[in-house]
């Protein structure tokens, strides 16, 4: 069945790859926060950065397979190009939390892994917009 509205429903997909992206990126960090103690400064970049590859090579697959519904092999290109926007993205999303965690002190007492998570959930509402256009436009038209 054909939606009347293919655009809202490509989005509604395109948030839901999203949110497993963000697990992803949240897991993956909290983990290495844990591990190493970093929520700030030069390696908190190089852990949420590592946290930000891993949902991109998770958004990949999904968006491919399911939100722009791109099964064909087009190509090496469409790799590349996924790459592109994608580290565009990865890159608004490092150094938007990065810049937070590293400028700001945490408010209301706040511990800075939580302060660190914030600053992640801020980066990623900004880095979307990117990615889904790059996406749309760029890597998976049709």
């Amino acid at each position: 069945m054909k939606s009347r509205h293919p655009l809202l429903r490509q989005g509604g997909k395109f948030l839901i790859v999203g949110t497993s992206n963000a697990i992803v990126d949240f897991g993956i960090l909290n983990i290495l926060i844990a591990l190493t103690g970093f929520h700030t400064g030069i390696m908190f970049a190089v852990i949420k950065g590592f946290s930000s590859f891993c949902a991109m090579v998770n958004s990949y697959v999904w968006n491919k397979l399911w939100t722009f519904n791109t099964r064909e092999r087009r190509s090496i290109l469409e790799a590349v190009e996924f790459f592109l926007v994608s580290t565009g993205g990865m890159l608004i999303n490092v150094l938007v939390a990065t810049t937070i965690v590293s400028v700001f002190e945490p408010p209301f007492s706040m511990s800075p892994a939580l302060w660190a998570n914030i600053a992640t959930l801020l980066a990623i509402t900004v880095a979307v917009s990117w990615n889904f256009i790059g996406y749309k436009f760029i890597v998976f038209k049709k």
